[in-house]
C-alpha cells in the first residue's frame, strides 16, 4: 500500500500504519500535500523503519493515544513530546535508546515497552507515573531500578536479561502485580516484601546467582519461595550472617526484620539504625571466625553455601574496611601537613612581626634626636 493510501485509510480510521517503509525520516511534507487532516489521529505505527529520533511533527497529534515505534535506531526524542497528553501506549522496543528523558514521565502512559535497549538506568521520575499499568525494560543493561511502590496499577513488570543486583525494597506494595519477570540478572538476594505480593500468578527468577532464596528453594516454585520468605521474616533472619547467629535481627518479625545489608537492628525495639556495612561486619568477624572450626558452626541448621556467602560478605566488609582505614589514615596526614604549614605560617608571621618591632625601636630615637636638632635650629 503507498503512502497516499495510508493516509486516505488514516482519514477513515483514525489509525495511520507506516510500518516497514524504510523510512528515514517522517515524510512531513509528503502527507501535507494530500490535503488531508490527521489531528484527530489516535493511533500511529512507525515500526520497523530506519528513524533515529521520534518526530517532532507527530507531536501535534493532539489525539494520539498509541505510538508504535519498535524496531527503528532511535535515539533521541523531541522535547515537544511532552504535548500528546492523550497518549497511554508507548511502543519503543529494539532501538538505540541509552536514557529515557524525564518528558517521558510526564505523558499519562499505561503501558510502555521498551525492551531491548541500551539503557543502564530509569529516570526517578518514572516512579511518579501512577497510570502505568504495564512496564517493559527487558533486555537492557539496566544496573538498578528507580522507587516504584506509587505505581498503584501496575499489573505486569517485565525486568528479565538485565544486570541488577538488587530490587528496592518496598516491591511488595505492588499489590496489583499479576506479572513480575526478574530472571537473567544477577540477583543474589531478594526483598522478603515480595511475599506480600498476594495477586502475583507469573513469577521468574530464574538465571540469576539467587542464595536468598537458596535455588533448592527457588526450583521447587513461588509458594514455597514465598513460605521461605516469611519464614525468614518470622525468624528476623534476613541476612547471610543472620543465619548463622552473627548479627542480631531480633524485633517484630516482619517488616522490621526485612533488612538491607547496611541496616541492623539494635534489638530494642525502635526503627533499625543505619550502619555501614564495614561496622557490622567488624563486630561479628571474630566471632563467625571462631565459630567456622568450631561444632557451633557444624551444629547450626544451614547450608555449606550459607557459609560461604557469609564470608564473602565478611571478605567484602574487610576490604571496605581496610580501604576506609586508608583513606582515615590519607585524611590524618593531609591535616598533620596543613597543621605544619599554619604553624610555619604563624612562625614567619611572628617573626615579621618581632622585626617590625626592632625597627621601630632602633628608628625612634635618631628620629627623636633630628627633630630636637631641626628646632633648635629654628630658634
Amino acid at each position: 500500500m503507498d503512502l497516499e493510501n495510508r493516509v486516505n485509510h488514516a482519514n477513515l480510521h483514525g489509525k495511520l500504519d507506516m510500518h516497514s517503509m524504510g523510512l528515514k525520516v517522517y515524510p512531513l511534507q509528503a502527507i501535507q500535500s494530500f490535503g488531508i487532516d490527521l489531528s484527530d489521529l489516535t493511533e500511529l505505527d512507525l515500526s520497523k523503519n530506519k528513524l533515529t529520533r521520534v518526530p517532532e511533527a507527530i507531536c501535534s497529534f493532539q489525539e494520539l493515544e498509541i505510538l508504535n515505534c519498535n524496531q527503528n535506531q532511535i535515539c533521541g526524542f523531541p522535547t515537544e513530546i511532552v504535548q500528546l497528553e492523550l497518549l497511554t501506549v508507548l511502543k519503543l522496543n529494539r532501538n538505540d535508546i541509552s536514557s529515557l528523558p524525564r518528558e517521558i514521565c510526564q505523558l499519562p502512559l499505561k503501558k510502555l515497552f521498551i525492551s531491548g535497549n541500551h539503557l543502564k538506568s530509569l529516570p526517578s521520575e518514572l516512579g511518579d507515573v501512577r497510570s502505568l499499568v504495564e512496564l517493559d525494560v527487558s533486555n537492557n543493561l539496566l544496573e538498578s531500578i528507580p522507587c516504584l511502590s506509587q505505581l498503584d496499577q501496575l499489573v505486569k513488570v517485565d525486568l528479565s536479561r538485565n544486570a541488577l543486583s538488587m530490587l528496592p525494597r518496598d516491591v511488595g506494595k505492588l499489590q496489583e502485580l499479576e506479572s513480575l519477570k526478574i530472571n537473567g540478572n544477577k540477583l543474589r538476594k531478594l526483598p522478603l516484601s515480595i511475599r506480600q505480593l498476594d495477586s502475583l500468578e507469573i513469577f521468574e527468577v530464574e538465571d540469576n546467582p539467587l542464595i536468598e532464596p537458596p535455588l533448592e528453594i527457588c526450583a521447587r516454585g513461588r509458594v514455597h519461595m514465598f513460605q521461605w520468605m516469611k519464614e525468614m521474616a518470622a525468624s528476623g533472619r534476613n541476612d547471610p550472617l543472620a543465619a548463622l547467629g552473627v548479627i542480631d535481627l531480633a524485633g517484630g518479625g516482619d517488616e522490621s526484620n526485612d533488612l538491607d545489608y547496611d541496616t541492623v537492628s539494635d534489638g530494642s525495639g525502635a526503627e533499625p539504625e543505619q550502619q555501614s556495612i564495614d561496622h557490622v561486619r567488624e563486630k561479628s568477624l571474630a566471632r563467625l571466625v571462631h565459630d567456622k572450626g568450631s561444632t557451633r558452626a557444624s551444629s547450626l541448621n544451614v547450608s555449606p553455601d550459607g557459609i560461604d556467602a557469609a564470608m564473602r560478605e565478611i571478605a567484602a566488609a574487610e576490604k571496605l574496611a581496610a580501604a576506609r582505614v586508608a583513606q582515615e589514615r590519607s585524611r590524618l596526614d593531609e591535616k598533620v601537613k596543613a597543621d605544619a604549614k599554619r604553624a610555619a605560617f604563624a612562625r614567619k608571621a611572628e617573626d615579621a612581626r618581632n622585626m617590625r618591632a626592632v625597627r621601630t625601636t632602633t628608628e625612634t630615637p635618631t628620629d627623636v634626636s633630628a627633630q630636637e636638632q631641626a628646632e633648635r635650629e629654628r630658634l
